[in-house]
């Protein structure tokens, strides 16, 4: 997940260096591109720490209750 969030990083910067330059505007392609490409992997890490950090709690809490 970290190498494609890395490489959709570099793709989006790259495409966004190609195309300035350009007759018309195309400032507003970089966000969009940006989150298009980084948004599933970013989703899917927050998901993955959130599912660790409540397996944890719940193995402290199952601790607490044994004492």
């Amino acid at each position: 997940m970290l190498m494609m969030f890395l490489f959709s990083m570099l793709f989006v910067m790259g495409h966004y260096m190609l195309n300035t330059g350009n007759e018309k505007d195309n400032t507003h392609n970089f966000p969009f591109l940006f989150l298009t490409l980084a948004t599933p992997v970013l989703l899917l890490t927050v998901l993955s720490i959130g599912r660790e950090l409540m397996r944890l709690w719940e193995k402290a809490m199952r601790d607490r209750d044994r004492h």
